[in-house]
């Protein structure tokens, strides 16, 4: 028999209600997602699927519930812990991509390796390659298209 495999992200109970809301966004989410699996979030404008998202990510704190990605607890960790596991093991894609401009595009992508403290510049050059922007390394972030501004990010 295989083994049970663990789910990546776990959230229970999961409940989260701004001060202005009578209502939660969130009301008692239980979820799980294995490793592999694919999730879609579909929904209304406002039912709560980006704050579901920022509360997994660590950008935002539920009400209540607990989450856990890959087995370890994050909504209990401090403000500096959160920003070490978000520096270490959330990448996200924002609508807006929030690249910095005035960089090239290979400093866009080496500037998380510079601030986790690994300044391997060939894996931020192999990653351009992967994503099929490797030409753009010396380019201005505001230069190039919006599909390749998503590929940056």
């Amino acid at each position: 028999m295989g083994k049970k495999k663990k789910p990546m992200i776990l959230v229970k109970s999961l409940t989260k209600k701004y001060n202005s809301s009578r209502k939660p966004v969130i009301d008692n989410l239980n979820m799980s997602v294995k490793k592999g699996e694919i999730l879609i979030l579909l929904g209304k404008s406002g039912c709560g699927k980006t704050t579901l998202l920022n509360i997994i990510a660590g950008l935002d704190r539920p009400t209540s519930g607990e989450v856990y990605i890959e087995g370890t607890r994050i909504d209990e960790m401090t403000e500096d812990q959160l920003a070490r596991f978000r520096l270490l093991n959330v990448g996200f894609v924002f609508q807006d991509y929030n690249l910095i401009n005035e960089l090239t595009v290979l400093d866009n992508v080496t500037l998380p390796l510079k601030l986790a403290k690994n300044k391997n510049l060939d894996r931020a050059k192999k990653l351009l390659d992967i994503f099929d922007i490797a030409e753009l390394a010396d380019e201005k972030a505001n230069t190039v298209s919006g599909g390749e501004a998503q590929r940056t990010a």
